[in-house]
């Protein structure tokens, strides 16, 4: 009885195992594919491939309004020199284009105003006008890097109290922006490369504070 049993047992498993494998063979010819078939698998995701590097291509020279971020910035010293002291007031707008994600290259226009107290004679004003070619590296979320050169439209103080001078200068810096979305404030430094610009504003420094949108 028992070995009956076990020849009953040993051709179910015989079977069971014929037909798996059997299974198996089916399935391996119906995955198994002709060269043919493989050689057009081959060319369509190289095509794939190709048509997506080529649309990363042109995304880099199509201007698209997405790319674009927004400053508002602005500064206010007060500066003692020479027993005068000064007040000033600036403000500068810039505009950048995204061409990489973290690669930015804008433009800023400058406008600055100094109130000039001068002890026991007429006090006076001035108006500075600048212009500020940068680019600027995001190197997190929060922070960049950022440097450019600047054309500075100045105007003498006295004794030749509106005559005017270009100073121009290379500036290297970064900046601070914080909170999330696309509006979100922080503050701007800039170093003065150009030592008659540093003497002109009496600081190695340009300091601004504002707002950026889409950064």
């Amino acid at each position: 009885m028992q070995k009956k049993f076990l020849a009953l047992l040993l051709s179910f498993v015989f079977v069971m195992g014929f037909a798996i494998d059997a299974d198996a063979q089916s399935r391996k010819k119906k995955t198994k594919k002709r060269p043919s078939e493989i050689e057009e698998e081959k060319s369509q995701r190289s095509g794939s491939e190709r048509s997506k590097r080529e649309e990363e291509e042109e995304g880099l020279f199509t201007f698209s309004k997405d790319k674009l971020a927004y400053d508002i910035l602005g500064d206010f010293r007060i500066s003692n020199a020479a027993g005068q002291t000064a007040i000033k007031f600036g403000l500068k707008p810039a505009v950048s284009y995204k061409l990489l994600d973290r690669l930015h290259f804008g433009v800023a226009p400058k406008i600055e105003y100094y109130f000039i107290n001068v002890p026991n004679s007429e006090d006076y004003n001035l108006f500075d006008l600048g212009l500020e070619l940068f680019s600027r590296v995001m190197v997190f979320d929060m922070f960049y890097i950022q440097g450019g050169y600047d054309f500075n439209n100045y105007t003498f103080g006295e004794p030749n109290l509106g005559d005017r001078t270009w100073y121009n200068s290379a500036v290297i810096g970064g900046g601070y922006m914080s909170g999330f979305g696309r509006w979100r404030y922080g503050a701007q430094a800039l170093f003065l490369l150009n030592e008659r610009r540093r003497d002109y504003s009496n600081f190695p420094l340009e300091f601004w504070f504002g707002f950026t949108y889409n950064l």
